[in-house]
């Protein structure tokens, strides 16, 4: 996870990942802090999704991706592989 926060580099990747969905997800906000950046993404087909965007995410980056029911507190993992446990903070 990063060190320092880039707020700028959160919302440039929100915007392009809102500018691809093509009406296949919808962008639905970002949050901050922690030395964590999320974005959330509302989708039908979660594993889908993840697939179709996640070569728009940042090499240089670590990332972590999980999803979960809206109607759930419990996180699936999605990536890296391996990754075991997924929450958000």
């Amino acid at each position: 996870m990063p060190d320092v926060v880039d707020l700028d580099a959160l919302v440039a990747l929100e915007d392009r990942l809102e500018r691809d969905a093509n009406g296949a997800y919808e962008v639905d906000g970002h949050d901050a802090g922690a030395c964590e950046m999320n974005i959330f993404i509302l989708t039908d087909d979660a594993i889908s999704t993840f697939n179709a965007i996640k070569d728009k995410l940042p090499e240089e980056s670590s990332w972590r991706a999980g999803f979960r029911d809206l109607d759930s507190d419990s996180y699936t993992p999605l990536a890296p592989a391996g990754l075991a446990v997924f929450e958000v903070q």
